[in-house]
């Protein structure tokens, strides 16, 4: 496992209990602090508990076309779905598909209550010029006079994207997104760094309950809560008054 997200062949393996107790410990922990992983776990959890049974060629083609039917390029989650979908045809060719998981993939996306996506995931059709979107300013903490980007928040839409470019590449650590909420609860989310430049796509129905948006400096494989040197800030608060 790399610093970066856990690959779905190693999220398989790990369901299934053919890892060894070292790497099982590590990405147990890797799991707690980082939400695209879990998501992804669970999605496994609900694929390999299912009756199993050979579908016959017929019934394979029926359910890939029901997964292309169903699915769209301007979802990133239903991207990541589908690709889940062909890998389990390759590596658990016994799993039963189609309108079943399609109803977990519903069942999945309505548990969260929220999309989370990175770079190329991010839909093309992006919020930047929608009506009712605000361009909020990052605040550098760091002295780093080529960080520059912002935030484009829709509370109509229950929309964000954070682009932030010019930061410094970590060789030993990682980058964590930090949405607190009014309420002061937090969720962290592990950054893809590519060419010093972050792109993140958020969608859910707490949007209006965000208060601050930070991205820190943790450990490899993040934190549970935010423990280092923060890089760059947004007061949602104070900036939308």
């Amino acid at each position: 496992m790399t610093d970066q997200h856990i690959s779905e062949e190693q999220l398989v393996d790990y369901v299934l209990g053919h890892l060894p107790d070292n790497e099982k410990e590590k990405i147990k922990y890797h799991l707690t602090v980082c939400r695209t992983c879990e998501a992804e776990w669970r999605h496994w959890q609900h694929l390999l508990a299912e009756k199993t049974y050979h579908p016959s060629p017929v019934l394979k083609r029926q359910i890939i076309n029901s997964i292309e039917e169903k699915t769209t390029p301007v979802q990133p989650k239903r991207k990541k779905w589908r690709r889940s979908a062909v890998l389990a045809m390759t590596v658990a060719s016994t799993i039963l598909l189609g309108l079943g998981l399609l109803r977990m993939i519903d069942a999945e996306s309505e548990q969260q209550g929220f999309v989370m996506a990175q770079h190329d995931e991010i839909p093309k059709e992006t919020i930047e010029k929608k009506t009712g979107t605000n361009h909020l300013k990052i605040v550098p903490v760091v002295d780093n006079t080529n960080m520059t980007g912002g935030v484009w928040l829709n509370q109509s839409t229950n929309e964000m994207i954070l682009h932030v470019d010019g930061l410094v590449p970590l060789h030993t650590n990682n980058y964590q997104l930090w949405l607190i909420h009014k309420n002061d609860d937090w969720n962290g989310e592990l950054l893809n760094l590519r060419d010093g430049s972050i792109r993140v796509y958020y969608k859910g129905a707490d949007i209006a309950l965000l208060k601050y948006i930070k991205v820190s400096v943790e450990p490899p494989g993040g934190s549970l809560k935010p423990s280092g040197p923060e890089a760059f800030y947004v007061d949602l608060e104070k900036q939308t008054q």
